[in-house]
This record gives structure tokens, sequence and C-alpha cells, in this order.
């Protein structure tokens, strides 16, 4: 009986010692975050936005050293991408992690905003990251420690931050905003915090400013580049929904600037309405339009997303037209 007891404690305590089932990053955002505040606060849902789930399953998809997204604003990148990442790594496999931000000054904005207020609202993660108690406090509002590991919030214009660290995950986030740092280039930097791990992670994110200059763009095009192709409802074909304009007899059109909206297909260009985009994003697929060599690319694109009306398109489109 002795005998029969001991191996069962054994047992348990080997089940305690085991280490937690693999998950993808959407697995961990599915099942663990809850959001703070937006368009849709709560549980987290992958399914609200089809087209973040293979970035954010990248996170933990070993092939993968670096993830470049090259998005238009207000599309979920910040919560769908960088803030599961980070919560991913601070709960489920912690480690060493860098956050480059434009300015220390947007660092704090973003650790007070957002990330905070995202760890708040998650169960997993607000008993593992400590309060800020004090000046002397080691936790500070640039610095968050966790057990297994920290992140550090730097500015890109800061050689200080870049200096005597090791990170395994470096996130460098809007960096198309970012301005020469005397000790070189930001984005080098910040990679080389990182290249003494064999399983580093980069994440580089931001919109993109002037073609032949934007660091997004130019880091697009290094990786594998995936657009999001999604099926027409009425002939199931795939594309990538475009703008179109006058010249082109497929893309977003309307009869009159203050009516209704919608796509023609470019294939059997039948109308598509708004309501059906995200059921086609839920359909679509990333498709790389280069070869993958480690770095994989994504194109964001705004005419799927839930929360951007296609008429406020036309409307943006109108107010510049001529100009």
């Amino acid at each position: 009986a002795c005998k029969v007891e001991a191996v069962e404690i054994i047992k348990e305590a080997m089940g305690y010692l085991a280490p937690p089932p693999p998950l993808t990053g959407s697995e961990w955002a599915d099942t663990y975050r809850y959001v703070a505040s937006g368009p849709f606060p709560g549980k987290w849902s992958t399914d609200r936005t089809p087209y973040l789930k293979e970035p954010l399953d990248c996170i933990t998809d070993p092939t993968v050293e670096e993830i470049v997204i090259m998005k238009p604003t207000r599309v979920g990148a910040t919560e769908g991408v960088i803030n599961n990442a980070l919560g991913f790594y601070m709960h489920y496999d912690p480690c060493q992690m860098l956050y480059v931000q434009t300015s220390l000054d947007e660092g704090r904005k973003y650790s007070n905003e957002i990330l905070m207020p995202m760890i708040d609202a998650t169960p997993v993660l607000r008993d593992r990251v400590a309060r800020e108690r004090g000046r002397k406090a080691t936790q500070t509002k640039l610095h968050k420690t966790f057990p297994g590991g920290n992140l550090a919030i730097v500015g890109a214009k800061s050689p200080k931050g870049f200096r005597m660290v090791s990170k395994r995950i470096v996130i460098c986030d809007d960096i198309d905003g970012y301005e020469a740092n005397k000790e070189g280039d930001v984005i080098g930097l910040a990679k080389g915090r990182a290249k003494d791990y064999w399983n580093k992670k980069i994440i580089l994110v931001s919109n993109p400013s002037t073609e032949g200059i934007s660091r997004i763009h130019n880091a697009f095009l290094s990786s594998d580049q995936r657009y999001r192709h999604v099926p027409c409802p009425h002939c199931g074909a795939y594309q990538v929904l475009t703008f179109g304009g006058r010249d082109c007899d497929y893309g977003l059109k309307w009869a009159d600037p203050r009516g209704e909206v919608w796509y023609v297909c470019e294939h059997c260009h039948a109308k598509i309405y708004e309501y059906q985009k995200i059921e086609m994003d839920r359909q679509g697929e990333y498709r790389p339009a280069a070869p993958f060599h480690g770095i994989a690319g994504f194109h964001l694109n705004p005419f799927l997303c839930a929360w951007h009306p296609w008429a406020d398109f036309r409307k943006e489109f109108l107010a510049c037209e001529g100009n």
C-alpha cells in the first residue's frame, strides 16, 4: 500500500514539474487574454480579426525568426500581435524582452495606457507583474519584471537603452517614426540585443511612410511578403481587396457620395456587400509573394477590418480628390 501511495505522489509531483502543453499564440490569446477597452472589450477572440491569427501564430513558430507587419492605422495590430506576444511570453514562456518605441515619452504612454490595462484585465498576468511602488522600486513604467523574465521599454533615441542588455524577444513598434540614434541604426541595435539566442524572435511593426525610405516597407520587401487573399461570396475566386479606382471595373464602388458603398469582385464582377467581409476574411489565407527565409512579412488590409466602414475610405478619397 505504501509503495502504491508513493508512486501516486511521484506521479502527482511529476505533473507539477512537467512543462505546460504547447500552445500557439492565438490559442494562448483565445484561452487567457482579456481586452480592457476598444471595439471588443472583454474576452479576446481571434475570430473577430481573422487576419491577425497567422501573424500571432508566428510568435510560436520555430521556423520564423522575424515577423514584419506593415499595416494601416487602427486595425488591431497592437492588441492582436504586440500585446498578445508580450502576454504569451510573460505567462507561458517567460524570458527577457525589449520593446522599442519612438521615444521614452511614447514608451511611458504605451506602458500606462495600453500595456498595464491589458495586464490588469488579464487574470493570468495580473498577479505575475508587480505594481509600481516608490521611486526606487524595481518595477517602473519602463521596466516590468515577472517570474522568469522581464520587459524593458526603451526609446529609439536613447542610446543607453541598447547597451549591455541581452534580450530574446525584441519588438520594434512604429519604426517609421524612429529618429536617428547617434550610436547607429536603431533597428540594427535592437536586433543585436537578441543575437545570442538560438530561439530569438524579432517583431517589426509600423504604418508605412514614404516609399523608398520607409523602414517597414523595406523590411517587408526583405520578407516573404504575405498578402491576405479572400474568396468572393459569389464565385469563390480568391483576391486581395483593393480600392480600385474609377478606371478599374473592380474595387470599392458607389452610386452617390452619401449612399451605400459596395465591392465589385475582380473576377465575376458581382456586388459584395460590407456585411460579408468578415466571413470572407474567416475563409481567407495569406499567400506569400516571395520565398521564405526565416522572415514572415504581413500586409494588413484595412478593407477587412470590422470597425473600418468602407464609407470612410470613400470619404477620405473624396476629401483629397484632385489634390
